[in-house]
């Protein structure tokens, strides 16, 4: 009797851990294949990343020798890499474009943004976050303040 009841709720145990186990797997696979994309890239440029993170549908990492920043964004089909050349850059900083909730004080991020202002063009945006695409914000805020001195500081350092 308490083997039937041992093996049903192992089996139970099983199937409910089971989609977790698959997620963790697929997140897995997709930051492998965000790093092979960008490192690829990076090599093309005779570059290699000295620091990077890697958030769902997002990598960020630098190489500080060649003064270059690679990125890339994940959607549903391929993932787009990209990467800035720091020397044709003046300045960067964090913008963010919020929603004002008129029942409280509280303010949502609808999109988070290292804006990266060059010498001679007009400033553009690298998305670290986007309430489109992403379910909630965690960590990425905290992330794209440390990206923000860190390539403040390679370019003023």
């Amino acid at each position: 009797m308490n083997l039937g009841i041992t093996i049903t709720v192992l089996i139970i145990a099983t199937i409910c851990s089971l989609p977790f186990v698959i997620m963790v797997q697929n997140r897995k696979k997709r930051e492998k294949e965000m790093i092979s994309s960008v490192t690829k890239i990076a090599g093309e440029n005779n570059c290699k990343l000295n620091d990077y993170d890697v958030f769902t549908n997002f990598i960020i990492g630098i190489d500080n020798f060649n003064n270059k920043v690679f990125y890339a964004n994940k959607n549903q089909d391929d993932i787009n890499v990209n990467y800035i050349n720091l020397s044709e850059i003046k300045n960067c900083k964090i913008n963010t474009v919020k929603e004002n909730n008129k029942k409280s004080n509280f303010a949502m991020i609808n999109e988070l943004n290292l804006q990266f202002t060059p010498y001679s063009k007009p400033p553009f945006n690298v998305t670290f976050y986007n309430s489109n695409s992403n379910m909630q914000l965690s960590n990425e805020l905290l992330v794209a303040q440390k990206w923000s001195k860190h390539i403040n500081s390679q370019l003023h350092g």
